[in-house]
């Protein structure tokens, strides 16, 4: 079943978001809110900082990685952060973020991989833009709660424009600073895409520098995990 015109005009104007059919997510200068002990208090109203020992810089990386961690898929998340901020009190912030003990290194891998997701999404993503609609549409695979990061992303960087991308089976749509998500369902996306030039352009940039005796494809695999190579174009034109 194909929805592409309702999608469209909900890109167009986020406000006639059916009730019940999608939700709207937090603004940009908000974080999630799930159930916790004391990392939510930390991550959200910032009253258990007072706690902490060490220096305010070191306390915002802290809070950073606390809200990345946060993101992760692992149910079990919430026992490792509450332990890190324990940690955090009663040895220093340092203890945690340089990994010293092993409930610290868990909590860092945590906060590392939703980080990674993130940088390899954005880093990754192509966004086409739609016709005449002000629309700009990209689809990538995600294993954590990363959506909305990368939707305030490119909100941010596209502020002139609608933000849809589809994350695994849900669309995004991001419009004047809110961010509304839509699942799929057995519903598939056949959007009109207005010609690229963008596009046309890097793609002879690439073929101009693509040395063929210098293909190293274990190196490419290394910099540009496979499961990415979907939405990387210039590898379309080789064959990958």
């Amino acid at each position: 079943m194909k929805n592409s015109p309702a999608l469209i005009r909900l890109a167009e104007d986020s406000h006639l978001l059916p009730v019940g059919e999608g939700d709207t997510l937090w603004a940009p200068s908000e974080l999630p809110s799930p159930p916790g002990r004391g990392c939510v208090d930390l991550a959200l109203t910032g009253e258990g900082w007072k706690n902490l020992k060490g220096d305010p810089a070191a306390a915002e990386i802290f809070r950073r990685e606390v809200s990345l961690a946060l993101l992760h898929r692992d149910p079990a998340k919430y026992a490792v952060i509450d332990r890190a901020i324990e940690q955090a009190k009663e040895k220093g912030i340092s203890y945690v973020l340089c990994k010293v003990s092993t409930e610290a290194r868990k909590f860092m891998k945590l906060a590392r991989a939703v980080g990674a997701e993130k940088y390899r999404a954005t880093a990754f993503i192509r966004l086409q833009p739609i016709d005449q609609h002000r629309v700009l549409y990209g689809e990538f695979q995600i294993e954590h709660q990363t959506a909305e990061l990368i939707m305030l992303h490119f909100m941010k960087r596209f502020p002139k424009f609608n933000v849809m991308i589809v994350f695994n089976s849900e669309v995004f749509i991001g419009r004047n600073k809110e961010i509304f998500r839509q699942a799929l369902g057995d519903r598939k996306i056949d959007l009109p895409k207005a010609p690229d030039e963008f596009e046309r352009y890097w793609l002879a940039f690439y073929r101009s520098q693509y040395i063929p005796e210098r293909r190293n494809i274990k190196y490419l695999k290394r910099m540009i995990p496979k499961k990415y190579w979907k939405w990387v174009t210039e590898l379309k034109e080789f064959g990958l």
